[in-house]
């Protein structure tokens, strides 16, 4: 009985090893997760170097790059015994429109010569199963769905359309009045739209401008019955970071309220936010 009971703690142990064999990431295995059309950074962290704990956590501080500044291209991948070695270039998401000038495809240029990122994640010895948990906690493969839950408020809207289609229909559509103090318009009522009384110009960014890059963004925008900007989302991006800027210019636009039947309302409409090369 003591050399059967032996023997099987044995068999035990070993298969616990096999086990933690076929778990245990390799290079090979981290390549292919970490492969894809393009990668996204979750946190949207700047900075030339990036250290993330074994759960995935930013270890210190960094800043804070655009979302649409945030995807990644792996140009090398080091596996040790204590830790991954990423060496990647950042890029930018851009949005070629189709002739109907819708997006069809979403893909990444690099936005610097210069703009390369060295990320280190530590691994547990013990656990070597659980790196994948980090890898997954620290990159997004493409437009993965918890993006729609991590990305600023204005791109939800857009990124939850990419999942579903159907989603913009459940959307406020452009140029519906809202009513004043949110109760609607009468049906036969006249419709005056808003007019901008003052509209900051939108400075193309840094890396758009190196990129030579330019597009129009356009944003859907809730306007109160005050003329003053409630909501802003994305309806059509145009990427390399002008979305973000255009939301921030939008921000500080002015305008005279939407009028129906004299009486000021709230109004949602769309505004394009023109990038030029200067």
């Amino acid at each position: 009985m003591k050399a059967q009971s032996v023997l099987a703690v044995w068999i035990g142990l070993a298969a616990g090893v096999g086990c933690i064999a076929q778990t245990a990431p390799t290079q090979q295995s981290v390549e292919a997760r970490l492969r894809g059309p393009f990668l996204m950074l979750r946190g949207m962290y700047d900075g030339r170097t990036l250290e993330f704990a074994a759960d995935g956590k930013l270890e210190g501080k960094a800043g804070r790059l655009p979302f649409g500044l945030s995807a990644l291209r792996v140009d090398g991948i080091r596996m040790k015994d204590s830790e991954v070695e990423i060496d990647a270039t950042r890029e930018g998401l851009v949005f070629p429109p189709n002739d109907s000038g819708e997006v069809e495809r979403v893909r990444a240029e690099p936005w610097g010569s210069q703009n390369t990122v060295a990320i280190s994640i530590a691994r547990d010895p013990r656990h070597p199963e659980k790196l994948d948990s980090a890898l997954t906690k620290v990159f997004a493969v493409g437009l993965e769905s918890g993006l729609a839950r991590q990305a600023p408020q204005y791109w939800r809207m857009w990124l939850k359309h990419q999942l579903d289609p159907s989603f913009f229909a459940m959307m406020p559509r452009p140029a519906v009045p809202l009513g004043n103090a949110g109760n609607p318009p009468t049906a036969q009522g006249q419709v005056k739209p808003q007019q901008i009384v003052h509209a900051p110009p939108a400075d193309l960014p840094a890396a758009a401008r190196e990129a030579k890059y330019v597009r129009t963004s356009v944003l859907g925008v809730m306007i109160n019955a005050n003329g003053v900007v409630q909501e802003i989302y994305i309806l059509r991006p145009a990427g390399m970071g002008l979305d973000e800027v255009a939301v921030e210019t939008v921000r500080h636009h002015q305008f005279q309220p939407a009028m129906v039947n004299g009486a000021s309302v709230a109004i949602i409409t769309s505004i394009q936010v023109e990038f030029r090369l200067q």
